[in-house]
Order: C-alpha cells, then sequence, then structure tokens
C-alpha cells in the first residue's frame, strides 16, 4: 500500500511539470545592479499587467457581491444560478491571476539569486577576504524573500484592498451621493492613520533589525566554517555565549517591534469601528425616510464591512511593502560596494594581445602599476617590473622582501590575476593577462600559487585536493589525475599521507599539500605567498626543504618570504619593496653585501638587530 501511493505521488509530480511545463516558460532574466532594483519587474511587464487585470475584477467582484441582494425582485433561485455561474468565471479568472503572478515572482526570486552568484564569483578575490561570508548569505537570503513579499503584498494584499474599496465607494456614490462621500473620507482618514503609525514604527525599527539579524548571521557562519578552528582555541564557550548576546539583541529587537506594529493596528480598528457607527447612522436614517429599503440598507452595511475591513491592515502592508523594498536595496547597495570585477571571468575569450618574447625564456612584465584598497592606501603608483629568466638557467628563484603590508603579496596576485590592477598592464610570456580578452583560466594554469593559509578543502584528502584541479580543470580522468597527484605528494615527501584529511596533518604537511596541487597542474612559473608564515618555526625548515628541490629542479619561482637566510642562500635575484615601491633589485650579494639605496640598508640592519645577521645557510 505505501509502495502504491509512493507510485501515486510520484505520478502526480510528473502530471505537474508536464502540465505547467515551467522548464519551456520561465526563464533567468538578466539583473545589473547598478540599475533600479525594479527593472528585473518592468522586464516581464505583460505578466504584471495581466495579474493586475485579473484581480482588479475579481477582487471588485467579492467586496460588492452582497448588493446583489438589495433588490428583493432578485431573491429568486434564477438569479441565484446567475450568480454561481458568474462566480464560477471569477474563480477560473482567479487561477490565471495565480498563473502569471507565480511566473512573475520565481522568475525574480531565481534571477536575483542566481545574479548575485554570478556577480560575487565574478568579483575579485580579494574583496571576498575583506568582507564577512556570513553577512553576504544573510543580505542575499533577504533580498530573494524581500522580492517574494514585494511581489505578494502588491499582487495578493494591497491590489485587493484598493480595488475592494474602489468598488464599494463606487457602488456608495451610485446609491447615495452623501453616503458615498462619508465612505469615503472614513476610510481615507483609517488608511492614514493607519499607514502613519506602521511607517513611523517601521522607521524607528527595521534598519536596527537588519543589522542586528547581520550580525547575527555572520557571527554564526563564520563560525561554524572556522569551528575547528575555535575549538582548538579553547573559545566555543566565548563563541556561544556572544551567539546568545546577539541572539537576545535581535529578539528583543524584533519583539518590540511587533509589539508596536500591533498598537497601530488596535488604533486602527477602533477607527474603522467609528466608521461603521457613523455609516450606520447614516444608513438607518435612509431608511426611516423610505430613502432606501431595509434590505437594501442591510447589503450596504454588509458590502461595507466585507469590503473594507482590510483597510485596517493596509499600513501593516505598506510597511511589510517597504520593509521588502528597504532590503532589496540593501543588497543592491551592498553589492555595488562590495568589490570590483576587474577581469571578465565569465567571458568568451579572444584574442590575447601579445608582445615579442625570446622562446628560450620565461618573461614576466608588469607596467605602470597602479592598486590602491582606497585613496589614502596606494599599494602601487605606477611602478614597473621586468624579469626575463633564461629556461637554461640553474637558478630561477626570485625573492621578494621588504616590510609588511607593502605590496609584496599584492604584486604575486597581479600576475596571476587574483588582483588585477586598477590600472596598468601585465604579460606572462608575452601574453597580457591584463587585457579583458585573456583566458585567465588557461593562463592560471601555467602559474602555480601557494598561499600563506594552505587553502585546502577540509572535507577532501590530501590526494582528492591535489587531483581535484586535474579532473576539474584539466579533464583528466579519475584514474591518471590519481597517479600524477600521488607523484607530486610523493614529490614532496607525503606519499605516506594522500589519504590523510588537512586536520590529521601538520602545518607544514599541509602547506606541501598545497605546493604538490599546484605542481601537478604543470606551472612554468610558481607563485609562493609567505608559504612559512602560518608555521612553527620546527616545520619551517621542511617546507623550505621541498622549495630548495624545486630550484634543483629547474622549477621557475617567485617567492615572497621573510626568511631572509633562505632569500640570500637560494635566490637568483632579490626584490625590495616598500610601500609600493619596487625600491631596488638585484642578486643577493649585491643587494644583502652592498646594497645601493639607504631604505635597503635601514631595513636590512632593523632586521639584523633583531634576529643577528642574514648570513648564508
Amino acid at each position: 500500500m505505501l509502495e502504491r501511493f509512493k507510485h501515486l505521488s510520484q505520478s502526480y509530480y510528473y502530471f505537474w511539470l508536464r502540465l505547467a511545463n515551467l522548464r519551456e516558460k520561465a526563464s533567468i532574466y538578466p539583473i545589473d545592479f547598478n540599475k533600479h532594483w525594479f527593472s528585473v519587474i518592468t522586464k516581464q511587464k505583460s505578466y504584471l499587467i495581466i495579474t493586475s487585470l485579473c484581480v482588479a475584477v475579481t477582487q471588485t467582484f467579492y467586496a460588492i457581491y452582497p448588493m446583489f441582494f438589495e433588490d428583493h425582485n432578485r431573491v429568486q433561485f434564477i438569479y441565484f444560478i446567475y450568480l454561481i455561474i458568474f462566480w464560477v468565471f471569477i474563480v477560473m479568472l482567479e487561477y490565471v491571476a495565480v498563473y502569471y503572478g507565480a511566473l512573475l515572482e520565481i522568475q525574480c526570486i531565481n534571477s536575483l539569486l542566481f545574479n548575485s552568484f554570478k556577480h560575487f564569483l565574478t568579483v575579485d578575490p580579494l574583496y571576498h577576504t575583506m568582507k564577512s561570508t556570513g553577512k553576504l548569505f544573510a543580505k542575499v537570503e533577504r533580498c530573494s524573500r524581500a522580492y517574494e513579499d514585494l511581489l505578494d503584498i502588491i499582487l495578493w494584499e494591497i491590489m485587493p484592498v484598493v480595488f475592494s474599496i474602489i468598488g464599494v465607494v463606487t457602488v456608495f456614490l451610485l446609491k447615495d451621493l452623501l453616503l458615498g462621500i462619508v465612505a469615503f473620507i472614513l476610510l481615507l482618514i483609517i488608511a492614514g492613520i493607519n499607514i502613519f503609525l506602521n511607517l513611523f514604527t517601521n522607521a524607528a525599527f527595521e534598519k536596527r533589525i537588519i543589522d542586528a539579524d547581520d550580525d547575527f548571521k555572520s557571527l554564526s557562519i563564520e563560525s561554524l566554517t572556522q569551528v575547528q578552528l575555535i575549538r582548538s582555541s579553547f573559545a566555543t564557550n566565548e563563541i556561544a555565549d556572544l551567539g546568545k548576546e546577539r541572539t537576545n539583541n535581535l529578539m528583543y529587537k524584533g519583539g518590540t517591534a511587533w509589539l508596536a506594529f500591533a498598537a497601530s493596528v488596535t488604533i486602527s480598528r477602533l477607527a474603522y469601528l467609528v466608521s461603521v457607527f457613523v455609516l450606520g447612522y447614516i444608513v438607518f436614517s435612509l431608511i426611516d425616510t423610505n430613502s432606501i429599503t431595509l434590505l437594501a440598507g442591510i447589503a450596504i452595511l454588509l458590502t461595507y464591512l466585507n469590503g473594507t475591513y482590510e483597510v485596517i491592515e493596509i499600513g501593516r502592508r505598506i510597511r511589510k511593502l517597504l520593509r521588502a523594498i528597504t532590503r532589496i536595496n540593501d543588497l543592491y547597495s551592498f553589492i555595488q560596494m562590495f568589490g570590483k570585477q576587474t577581469y571578465p571571468v565569465l567571458e568568451a575569450p579572444a584574442i590575447q594581445p601579445v608582445i615579442k618574447v625570446a622562446e628560450d625564456t620565461i618573461s614576466i612584465v608588469a607596467k605602470d602599476i597602479h592598486f590602491y584598497y582606497n585613496p589614502r592606501a596606494k599599494i602601487f603608483d605606477g611602478h614597473n617590473l621586468v624579469l626575463e629568466i633564461p629556461i637554461k638557467q640553474a637558478k630561477k628563484l626570485y625573492g621578494i622582501i621588504g616590510p609588511s603590508g607593502t605590496g609584496k603579496s599584492t604584486l604575486l596576485r597581479c600576475i596571476n590575476q587574483l588582483t588585477t590592477p586598477d590600472s596598468g598592464r601585465v604579460w606572462l610570456d608575452g601574453v597580457e593577462v591584463t587585457n579583458s580578452g585573456s583566458d585567465i583560466n588557461q593562463v592560471r594554469q601555467s602559474i602555480g600559487m601557494v598561499f600563506q593559509d594552505f587553502n585546502l578543502f577540509s572535507h577532501l584528502s590530501a590526494l582528492d585536493n591535489v587531483r581535484l584541479g586535474l579532473i576539474k580543470v584539466k579533464r583528466m580522468e579519475k584514474r591518471e589525475a590519481s597517479q600524477e597527484a600521488m607523484k607530486q605528494l610523493a614529490r614532496v615527501g607525503l606519499e605516506d599521507k594522500v589519504a590523510s584529511y588537512p586536520a590529521e596533518l601538520s602545518g607544514g604537511q599541509q602547506q606541501r599539500v598545497s605546493i604538490a596541487r599546484a605542481l601537478a597542474m604543470g606551472p612554468k612559473l610558481m607563485l609562493f605567498d609567505e608559504p612559512t608564515s602560518a608555521l612553527d618555526p620546527e616545520l619551517i625548515g621542511e617546507v623550505l626543504a621541498v622549495m630548495k628541490d624545486l630550484v634543483k629542479s629547474g622549477m621557475t619561482m617567485l617567492v615572497v618570504s621573510h626568511e631572509l637566510g633562505f632569500a640570500r642562500s637560494v635566490c637568483d635575484e632579490i626584490i625590495f619593496i616598500e610601500k609600493g615601491v619596487i625600491v631596488e633589485q638585484g642578486s643577493p650579494e649585491v643587494l644583502f653585501g652592498n646594497p645601493r639605496h639607504q631604505r635597503t640598508r635601514e631595513f636590512l640592519s632593523k632586521i639584523n638587530e633583531l634576529y643577528g645577521e642574514t648570513k648564508k645557510k
């Protein structure tokens, strides 16, 4: 019996899939977050118009149908049948409204979800590191719900009330001018009171509730993604207490807002009762003067109650509408300020501009580079870097040294386009990687990148971390990718750790896995961004040993490092950077033994004072 029920439910599911056929009828619309948020709705104006017209007809009918019985001559069965037949037509019209309204809603919501995902996917990674992932998810989630709420409120809450009131007031004006005018004025006063109270309360609470929600979501998502670090640092209780504090903050602000809104509804209900009393007085006066019959008077009062009672909710609905608009604007503003997409990573590549380089060299050229996080934090301001590295050269390791925050890591990120300069151009082997037509994914396959913080997938083993790029990017078969991954893990001395997960590895072992991952892609250039900065002193040696082996194998490497002894003994050339300026560039013998610039001498002198002379190892 249970299996039969499951089969029926499955058949029912596929029946509706075929009947609705939304795969053919629904579409994802492009959204430009620099334009007005309503543009995605206006792109579907035909659905909006059809839905609005259907709602106007159906709600007017539901508001005034009691007036059908005002004339005693119509109180016959045949007229009742006419009413039922017309009512059937109205019900079908309601379904048409729901159908087109649903299409409008699902296309808006899902277009927002996809386009926001696409935007954040294409924004330069640098900006993601500067923002909370929890806040990002919270804002996208709120905005998608806000689009749904916005359309629900307009189509199914505000429009019905407006058309109902218009229908009631029109009928009253036709019946008695004074009655119609009084009803219109009373409804206007009630709506004004209700709207004012709700908007005033909304202005007082909504922004504070959004901020409290952001604080909680930011803490909860970031804490869950960093749960291993939190536990290892014995901070679980502190994080839980902070979470409770932020939840309480959200709860008491939201709860207080609900009470304030409930008070505004109560005041509106009392005002509505006053309007019923005034209209009742007028209706009974008309009955007493024989201007209308008792049956007509009862029909008028029932029509008023049936068609206008929802006016006491108009303020709440407008408040919800404005809250939805606030939340949509919140995401649009957040996206506009989030960061820049300085490289069109999703567009089809065009012909890549090239410059001539010798066939037997690896060339890195950066010209007139400008980059700044803000006007007060310039990293590069029109600087150049030229490296022409012969392939047959024995030592091809280039070190970048300098004080923290001077642009060393930014330079590496500019080379492989994880960060794109605000202006200027970068070439790798004659191909301009900063050009909008360059295939950045192809470029990155020839550049390996090793980060400070490993960037391994915590849910994947060492083997899976290394072979993932081979399968997804290079389209290798799983068996072939596994063989290559095993080879690279053995190369860095981790052949016995292939099944281990990052949490089971030391910091040095994790960094060696990340080196193996980069090597597996077969790069011609390796970029190391302070590969030992996150390691204990005892673990630094094993990573440096791997890098020395790579030097012996002829791998070309560009290394940002504070290990000056390693840089002096292994590097072929040293670049000293400060405040975005390439102060000095030369061999280790010259730069460490007899630097030309005073600032280089000052920097090395301070390092020597702290750690002793940077002698050859």
